[in-house]
């Protein structure tokens, strides 16, 4: 995953509200949001690569996500980063102690981001291993790429911004946010990050939606966009999580469109939405 916005602890009768892309190779195995057979408490898409995934929920309330870090590669970092977000939502520990067992093994991973956080306790953990620190975030709104939190990336600027203008609306618009994920504004050359990667490639990751482009032969881009948005009603909290899958060539036409709520900009070609109360 490359691009997460997300606003905890901003409203009381929404907890949590997170918007996230994913941007992968499509020739790679994936399976769609679903309930883990395996973890029954745990919701997420999965990578049938590793095993892991880059986006989950489980029943008690708490989430996790993973971005990759841009540096160079490491020989020695073998584990895959997906089997984070799942260690984070099956471990027994407490967040705290978690992530101070986790940097004991940051070396075992190429660069990541991962984010933890609890709905019911409001609390969110951030954690890359570029410099092996947790931070305990406090209650606003955040974005994260493939590079720091507090990296002023442009598509992060762009997220964070406009995710704060839709919090503070009376009601949560999720059309709204879908376009959101959808967008591709312009990025001048000199507000580009440099990342090491050329200024070509930067250009062309730059936008928080990345359309269907060839990279080292295969065809990567924007693979699918989560929303997730925890609601309080009769005291109880439950999470909507929506994930849609796009097409590996623009603008390819919707194939069930009576699976499709919502009418983005982008035909998806698959939908998927699990309601999940926490206790």
């Amino acid at each position: 995953m490359c691009l997460i916005a997300f606003a905890i602890g901003e409203r009381r009768d929404y907890p949590l509200i997170l918007l996230a892309n994913r941007d992968e190779f499509f020739q790679r195995p994936t399976a769609p949001l679903q309930q883990w057979s395996q973890a029954p408490e745990l919701f997420g898409g999965r990578d049938q690569f590793a095993g892991g995934t880059w986006l989950a929920l489980d029943r008690s309330g708490r989430f996790a996500a993973v971005t990759n870090f841009r540096q160079h590669p490491s020989a020695k970092a073998t584990r895959s980063r997906g089997e984070l977000v799942v260690n984070a939502l099956t471990t027994d520990l407490p967040l705290v102690d978690f992530f101070q067992q986790l940097s004991q093994h940051d070396q075992d991973y190429q660069g990541y981001n991962l984010v933890v956080g609890d709905i019911l306790q409001q609390q969110v953990f951030y954690h890359n291993n570029s410099n092996g620190q947790t931070q305990k975030l406090p209650p606003g709104i955040y974005a994260l790429s493939n590079g720091p939190l507090a990296t002023p990336w442009p598509k992060m600027n762009f997220w964070r911004e406009r995710l704060e203008h839709y919090v503070k609306a009376p009601q949560i618009d999720e059309q709204a946010l879908l376009h959101l994920a959808q967008q591709q504004p312009p990025i001048a050359p000199e507000h580009l990050p440099d990342t090491g990667i050329g200024s070509k490639l930067e250009q062309t990751l730059a936008a928080p939606f990345i359309q269907p482009f060839t990279l080292n032969g295969q065809v990567y881009g924007t693979r699918s966009t989560a929303l997730l948005i925890s609601q309080v009603s009769d005291n109880l909290v439950t999470t909507a999580f929506q994930e849609w899958q796009w097409p590996s060539v623009p603008n390819q036409a919707q194939t069930e469109p009576s699976r499709l709520p919502l009418e983005p900009t982008i035909s998806p070609v698959a939908y998927q939405r699990i309601d999940v109360t926490h206790y």
